[in-house]
């Protein structure tokens, strides 16, 4: 806005055009002088939301941080332009809360993204794309046993109503502990995500899996007659 105040005031001003040209070279420089001194600093961030919705709860703070190993979790997604409509941004949202859990847990939480696209395994007639088709396969045939796998969503066509088959899950990995998956991340689920993670983690820190015990009163209790039938 300033530099299209200063060229509004150039166009309108032309005897001192040399002044306002040299001031918006030297505002230019600034400009990109402070944007590299900002750039690597890590600024505070702030969730002004009615219920902080992108805020760490401290469970899960307390939770990560006492993890005695590295926790990796992998999102496997498929491509932006292959994602319905209500599927675009996907990607972006579920990085940014793993960016987010990663912060609060001390780096103790580690994460990676792998695109992959069902589409591809369907190509057979593309010969320049077969050793990349080949990795695809093995790769989504390795998620089918890890229990990886694409689903169907509705989609808008130009033609109608469609059904693509899209890749949207993370995989995490403790110790040799066996892995925990969350097989179907939608786009409404969003907000219920670190609880669906932290469930998983939580399954994954344990060494023994607890035993529940059902116990039922020692004196029966009595029962309406229309409920006993």
């Amino acid at each position: 806005l300033t530099l299209n105040g200063l060229w509004v005031r150039l166009m309108m001003q032309p005897r001192p055009r040399r002044r306002l040209g040299l001031a918006t070279l030297l505002l230019g420089a600034n400009v990109v002088a402070a944007l590299v001194v900002i750039e690597p600093l890590s600024l505070g961030r702030f969730d002004l939301t009615e219920d902080r919705l992108y805020t760490v709860s401290p469970a899960t703070r307390e939770l990560l941080r006492d993890l005695d190993a590295p926790l990796s979790a992998t999102l496997y997604v498929s491509p932006r332009d292959r994602m319905p409509a209500g599927y675009k941004t996907l990607q972006t949202d579920v990085e940014d809360r793993l960016e987010e859990l990663r912060r609060a847990s001390g780096d103790s939480l580690r994460w990676s993204t792998v695109v992959i696209d069902p589409a591809a395994l369907r190509v057979e007639d593309d010969e320049a794309d077969e050793e990349a088709r080949d990795d695809t396969e093995a790769l989504a045939e390795q998620l089918l046993k890890d229990g990886v796998r694409p689903f169907e969503v509705p989609s808008v066509e130009a033609d109608g109503y469609g059904v693509t088959r899209v890749y949207a899950a993370i995989k995490l990995t403790y110790k040799d502990r066996p892995e925990q998956i969350v097989p179907r991340i939608q786009p409404g689920a969003l907000p219920y995500l670190e609880y669906e993670l932290m469930m998983r983690v939580d399954r994954l820190r344990r060494a023994t899996r607890p035993k529940v015990v059902l116990i039922a009163p020692v004196e029966r209790q009595p029962v309406e007659p229309n409920l006993a039938k």
